[in-house]
């Protein structure tokens, strides 16, 4: 594992793209409102379309939405390995 930075990254000030274009791991924040499962899930959905790579977790209760909410999707996947499967075929090979 890479070195850890504490930042502070602010939705749409530029600095999510600087930070990932870095290979720099973005955790969004805590949800301190555990019973409140919908609002969790909005939560994860928001931190990932401002580009976080995943959320720190108070609670066993988080784990699977969390999952769920910042996990590939069978079509992400999918198209993932097609990429990678046409590269190799022409011999084009990453570090």
């Amino acid at each position: 594992m890479g070195k850890t930075y504490n930042i502070a990254v602010i939705p749409g000030d530029g600095t999510g793209p600087e930070v990932v274009a870095e290979g720099i791991t973005v955790i969004d924040g805590v949800y301190n409102d555990i019973a409140d499962t919908a609002g969790f899930e909005a939560e994860c959905r928001q931190g990932l379309e401002f580009g976080f790579d995943g959320k720190t977790l108070i609670h066993p209760s988080q784990i699977e939405a969390c999952n769920a909410g910042f996990a590939p999707t069978e079509e992400e996947v999918s198209r993932a390995r097609a990429v990678i499967a046409a590269a190799q075929e022409r011999g084009i090979t990453a570090e």
